[in-house]
């Protein structure tokens, strides 16, 4: 009885069969296509969030460069003034020993 409803209906099963093959084909690449969208999309995201994050930085960096010059001349001046101070004090002593 069962072979004769396979004989039967083989058509109708081998052509349920397909459909479901092509369901399933058509939700795989439906899903990679989706996934595709969105993977270019957050890829687009990230890059135009590190840009500003980039440009930022850029920003920082030149600000602690320029501070760093300033500080650097503020140094020099420091040291000069000491390496003077150092000079008189030391022909003050020279001056009192003798």
């Amino acid at each position: 009885m069962f072979t004769d409803f396979f004989f039967i209906h083989a058509d109708v099963l081998r052509n349920a069969f397909v459909l479901f093959l092509y369901t399933v084909m058509l939700v795989g690449a439906t899903t990679l296509v989706v996934r595709w969208l969105y993977r270019k999309k957050a890829v687009a995201e990230a890059s135009s969030y590190l840009k500003q994050k980039i440009a930022e930085v850029i920003t920082r960096e030149e600000e602690v460069k320029s501070l760093n010059e300033r500080l650097f001349r503020e140094i020099e001046r420091l040291t000069r003034i000491q390496n003077t101070a150092l000079a008189a004090a030391h022909s003050i002593e020279e001056a009192v020993r003798g």
